[in-house]
Protein backbone atom coordinates (compact mmCIF):
# COMPACT_ATOMS: atom_id res chain seq x y z
CA UNK A 1 0.00 0.00 0.00
CA UNK A 2 1.61 3.51 -0.87
CA UNK A 3 0.62 6.40 0.39
CA UNK A 4 1.17 9.87 -1.28
CA UNK A 5 0.07 12.57 0.18
CA UNK A 6 1.70 15.82 -0.84
CA UNK A 7 2.45 17.83 1.42
CA UNK A 8 0.81 17.30 4.55
CA UNK A 9 1.31 20.68 6.74
CA UNK A 10 2.51 22.87 4.03
CA UNK A 11 0.86 25.93 3.38
CA UNK A 12 -0.43 26.07 -0.03
CA UNK A 13 0.44 22.48 -1.11
CA UNK A 14 -2.83 21.43 -2.55
CA UNK A 15 -2.61 24.59 -5.08
CA UNK A 16 -0.20 24.74 -7.82
CA UNK A 17 -1.55 28.41 -9.08
CA UNK A 18 -0.42 29.81 -5.61
CA UNK A 19 -3.88 30.73 -4.71
CA UNK A 20 -3.54 28.92 -1.13
CA UNK A 21 -2.99 31.85 1.58
CA UNK A 22 -2.54 32.12 5.30
CA UNK A 23 -6.39 30.95 6.60
CA UNK A 24 -7.38 28.99 3.53
CA UNK A 25 -8.70 25.20 4.36
CA UNK A 26 -6.08 23.92 1.72
CA UNK A 27 -3.77 22.34 4.11
CA UNK A 28 -3.47 22.38 8.01
CA UNK A 29 -0.06 22.29 10.16
CA UNK A 30 -1.86 19.68 11.73
CA UNK A 31 -2.02 17.25 8.69
CA UNK A 32 1.89 16.23 9.74
CA UNK A 33 1.03 14.74 12.37
CA UNK A 34 -2.45 13.26 11.33
CA UNK A 35 -0.10 11.80 8.47
CA UNK A 36 2.17 10.39 10.64
CA UNK A 37 -0.51 8.94 12.54
CA UNK A 38 -2.70 7.31 9.87
CA UNK A 39 0.11 5.56 8.97
CA UNK A 40 0.55 4.19 12.18
CA UNK A 41 -2.94 2.83 12.65
CA UNK A 42 -2.55 1.40 9.00
CA UNK A 43 0.15 -0.49 10.09
CA UNK A 44 -1.31 -1.35 13.63
CA UNK A 45 -4.18 -2.83 12.12
CA UNK A 46 -4.77 -6.61 11.72
CA UNK A 47 -6.33 -6.42 8.17
CA UNK A 48 -2.74 -5.36 7.38
CA UNK A 49 -2.00 -9.80 7.93
CA UNK A 50 -3.12 -11.28 4.28
CA UNK A 51 -2.41 -14.53 5.62
CA UNK A 52 0.42 -17.35 6.65
CA UNK A 53 3.25 -18.18 5.03
CA UNK A 54 6.07 -20.34 7.44
CA UNK A 55 5.59 -19.72 11.15
CA UNK A 56 4.00 -16.51 10.76
CA UNK A 57 1.56 -14.15 9.30
CA UNK A 58 2.72 -12.22 5.62
CA UNK A 59 2.37 -8.59 6.04
CA UNK A 60 1.65 -6.24 3.46
CA UNK A 61 4.34 -3.72 2.53
CA UNK A 62 3.29 -0.27 3.50
CA UNK A 63 5.33 2.75 1.76
CA UNK A 64 4.85 6.84 1.81
CA UNK A 65 5.54 8.73 -1.18
CA UNK A 66 7.86 12.01 0.26
CA UNK A 67 9.49 14.74 -0.79
CA UNK A 68 13.17 14.76 -0.94
CA UNK A 69 14.16 17.48 1.80
CA UNK A 70 15.88 20.73 0.23
CA UNK A 71 17.01 23.37 2.51
CA UNK A 72 15.35 26.58 2.61
CA UNK A 73 11.63 25.03 0.85
CA UNK A 74 8.57 25.72 3.18
CA UNK A 75 7.49 22.40 1.96
CA UNK A 76 10.06 20.84 4.07
CA UNK A 77 7.52 20.97 7.31
CA UNK A 78 5.48 18.42 5.41
CA UNK A 79 6.54 15.40 6.76
CA UNK A 80 7.45 14.11 9.68
CA UNK A 81 10.38 12.02 8.59
CA UNK A 82 11.68 10.50 11.99
CA UNK A 83 7.89 9.01 13.06
CA UNK A 84 7.16 8.10 9.38
CA UNK A 85 10.44 5.31 9.86
CA UNK A 86 8.32 3.82 12.45
CA UNK A 87 5.10 3.97 10.39
CA UNK A 88 5.85 2.28 6.87
CA UNK A 89 8.37 -0.56 5.33
CA UNK A 90 9.86 1.96 3.06
CA UNK A 91 9.71 5.43 1.64
CA UNK A 92 9.44 6.47 -2.09
CA UNK A 93 11.59 9.65 -2.35
CA UNK A 94 10.33 12.46 -5.44
CA UNK A 95 13.49 12.87 -6.71
CA UNK A 96 11.66 14.40 -9.33
CA UNK A 97 10.35 16.64 -7.29
CA UNK A 98 13.02 19.52 -7.91
CA UNK A 99 13.05 22.48 -9.68
CA UNK A 100 14.64 25.82 -10.12
CA UNK A 101 15.81 28.19 -12.65
CA UNK A 102 18.90 25.65 -13.63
Amino acid sequence: VDIDWEYPGALGATSGDGSCKAGDTCSRTADQTNFTTMLAALKADSRMNVGRSGSGFTRKFISAAVRANTSGDPKNVAYDYPGLNNSVNFLNVMCYDHYGAW
